[in-house]
């Protein structure tokens, strides 16, 4: 396996483990930035019917969460990137 699949391999497990961390609510947010997109937290708010706080408070949640994941602590950008792609695969 080269370098490269072995860091899409490596990301695609530890975005598996990071959704299983997740409540019910965050995976809500991750499944519409991943299939719908939408990543900005007014958008987000709007979508999901929720104040722009609210969704301030799951994206910190996520990002607690992805440092336990990922060992390492992850900008939303990056997060962004693996819920895109791990939703993508999935379809």
């Amino acid at each position: 396996m080269n370098h490269q699949n072995q860091d899409s391999y490596q990301a695609s497990n530890n975005t598996i483990k990071l959704i299983s961390l997740m409540r019910a609510k965050e995976r809500e947010i991750a499944e519409v930035v991943g299939r719908e997109g939408i990543c900005v937290t007014p958008a987000l708010a709007e979508r999901l019917v929720v104040s722009p706080k609210t969704i301030e408070n799951y994206k910190n949640s996520i990002k607690q969460k992805a440092r336990t994941a990922f060992g390492r602590q992850l900008s939303w950008a990056e997060l962004i990137r693996q819920f895109t792609l791990y939703y993508n695969k999935l379809s």
